[in-house]
């Protein structure tokens, strides 16, 4: 009730000002005052300075509340904590990068054969999930079918090679086949890409001992990949009566999407 009250009596007081204002143009433009006219010069008067008091009153207290030097520190705050914030960033990046890094020397430190590692620098936009290509070419010894891994596992194979750089076709293409099997049995299939996210594993016998999350390895066979090498895990088992094999959807265990950091084994 006390703001509303306050807030009429303030536009008043500015209206009657305003009244004042014309009468007083009005008195000028004359240059005489007729008696009306001089009662509400005297009855406005006092109004009229109490009105410019508050005016002026309102003015000050803004310029107290926020002046202009602590506007001013206030700009200048944003502006550290947003160099701060870009700076913590970075750590945050420079701090996964070395996350990164280590755990592909780990893993390089694991493998028995001579590793090249690689950057990817390329994706094809309209086969996102077929091929890759990577910083390192036949001036780097990069060969056709090197095979190429993650921390994760098997990513591919080397299957176009130039000086400089090299494309890797993925597990994901659905020219790539692996010989593959559990890891935890001798369960026997071969691993095709499909073009998406996941793979198929086929040729399974129709009795083999298969079930969702199982480990499905490299099985050696063909020479090309090296035995053990991980794939991916089971995500569905597909068995049909009248065929004389089942199926089963892999899931890679690498991220293909997020593919930065790769190892190519020397054969």
């Amino acid at each position: 009730m006390f703001v509303r009250v306050h807030w009429e009596t303030y536009v008043l007081l500015f209206f009657l000002s305003a009244f004042l204002v014309f009468v007083q143009v009005h008195v000028t433009a004359n240059q005489l005052m007729n008696p009306v006219e001089g009662a509400l010069e005297t009855v406005m008067a006092p109004i009229q300075k109490i009105f410019g008091w508050i005016t002026r009153g309102a003015s000050g207290l803004f310029s107290d509340l926020f002046p202009r030097e602590d506007s001013e520190s206030i700009e200048s705050l944003k502006a550290r904590l947003s160099l701060y914030a870009t700076e913590i960033e970075k750590l945050k990046d420079q701090g996964y990068e070395n996350e990164r890094l280590r755990s592909l020397l780990t893993f390089r430190s694991r493998i028995a054969k001579k590793t090249i590692p690689a950057e990817v620098v390329g994706r094809d936009p309209t086969r996102w999930f077929h091929t890759v290509l990577i910083d390192k070419g036949s001036s780097h010894g990069i060969t056709k079918d090197m095979i190429v891994l993650t921390p994760g596992g098997l990513v591919g194979r080397i299957f176009q090679v130039s000086p400089f750089v090299s494309r890797v076709l993925l597990i994901l293409d659905p020219d790539s086949a692996v010989p593959a099997q559990i890891a935890e049995g001798r369960t026997l299939g071969i691993v095709f890409g499909q073009g998406g996210d996941q793979c198929i594993m086929k040729y399974i016998a129709h009795d083999a001992p298969i079930k969702e999350k199982d480990t499905i390895v490299s099985s050696g066979m063909g020479e090309l990949f090296p035995k053990g090498t991980p794939i991916g895990r089971v995500s569905a088992v597909i068995k049909k009566e009248d065929v004389l094999f089942k199926m089963a959807r892999i899931r890679p265990l690498v991220d293909f999407a997020a593919i930065e950091s790769v190892l190519v084994v020397e054969r």
